[in-house]
């Protein structure tokens, strides 16, 4: 299970859900935290915190490996207080978890047979502007 953080502190938005428009799922969590997931292959296209920044590097998603085509679909569970944005290949089962006034999305993968894409790994694809610092090592266009 992996979860990405947003790592500032929580503040108020506009609400909580999941809404379909356009070809896109866009994803409040009710805190502070805004992203969209294209509804053609499962893509994370967009990061906004608290109505800041775009955090999203522009013209590639936050994907596993370099894209998986997936069949999108999504639900509400317990209640309407956790949403379920599922992403589905013949070989492979993504998830993306969000609960009610937090601002993570929690990932798992659940893995069916070796998918095509090769190494399975989430890659996040952040602009590096909106934050005060970055890692050396987390900045793969410096080198």
């Amino acid at each position: 299970l992996f979860c990405l953080m947003a790592v500032l502190a929580p503040e108020a938005s506009a609400g909580w859900g999941i809404t379909s428009k356009e070809g896109f799922l866009t994803v409040d969590t009710g805190a502070a935290l805004v992203f969209k997931v294209k509804q053609a292959g499962g893509d994370i296209t967009s990061i906004r915190f608290d109505g800041g920044p775009e955090l999203q590097e522009p013209g590639k998603g936050s994907h596993i490996a370099s894209g998986i085509g997936a069949k999108v679909s999504h639900e509400m569970k317990a209640g309407g207080r956790i949403g379920q944005i599922t992403l589905t290949t013949p070989t492979l089962t993504q998830y993306l978890i969000v609960r009610e006034k937090e601002n993570n999305i929690y990932m798992a993968t659940h893995v069916i047979k070796e998918p095509s894409v090769g190494e399975l790994r989430w890659i996040t694809r952040l602009q590096k502007e909106p934050f005060k610092t970055v890692p050396v090592y987390s900045d793969l266009r410096e080198k």
